[in-house]
């Protein structure tokens, strides 16, 4: 291979990477364990109390996420608004997550999403934005990432840590 044909294949795989749109699955589907939205997930959301719903903000800027990492409690309702201030697309890649908590909605989906939705990425159109309403419903470590291919990144790029409600 010439190194023109490499840095051809590399520049195509970068941008198969960065393209938008949300990544749903079901149970099963695809490589790795994902076991699909928590299994009382249309209850989580209907019993919580969207009125003191908690309101963050995660911003991707130049690929890098801010706050890096994002603490919340176990049981309790919140709407993250994601934001994109790049002119190109990005997507919050977060699997596991996505099996941690009840999703109520995301604006501007293709698809409607219910909490049955098997959630695991949400695309971020340039300089853009979207809010997730969800319930956390289980305690852990949830790492995302600027999610699809992303030659540029080593690793994981952010933390949601769910900390435990002190009820079983």
């Amino acid at each position: 291979m010439t190194s023109r044909t490499i840095m051809a294949l590399v520049f195509s795989l970068t941008l198969a990477g960065c393209a938008v749109g949300d990544t749903t699955r079901a149970p099963g589907d695809g490589p790795g364990a994902f076991s699909g939205p928590p299994a009382n997930a249309t209850e989580r959301v209907e019993q919580a109390d969207w009125s003191r719903a908690e309101k963050l903000v995660l911003r991707v800027r130049q690929n890098r996420f801010d706050p890096l990492v994002l603490t919340l409690q176990e049981g309790r309702a919140y709407v993250l608004t994601l934001v994109n201030g790049d002119d190109v697309d990005h997507t919050f890649y977060a699997p596991d997550l996505f099996e941690a908590i009840a999703v109520r909605s995301l604006s501007g989906a293709e698809q409607p999403v219910t909490p049955e939705t098997g959630l695991v990425a949400v695309g971020l159109p340039a300089r853009a934005s979207r809010e997730l309403a969800f319930v956390t419903v289980r305690d852990g470590r949830y790492e995302f990432s600027n999610g699809g291919l992303n030659l540029f990144a080593f690793g994981k790029i952010g933390v949601v840590v769910i900390e435990w409600s002190g009820q079983l």
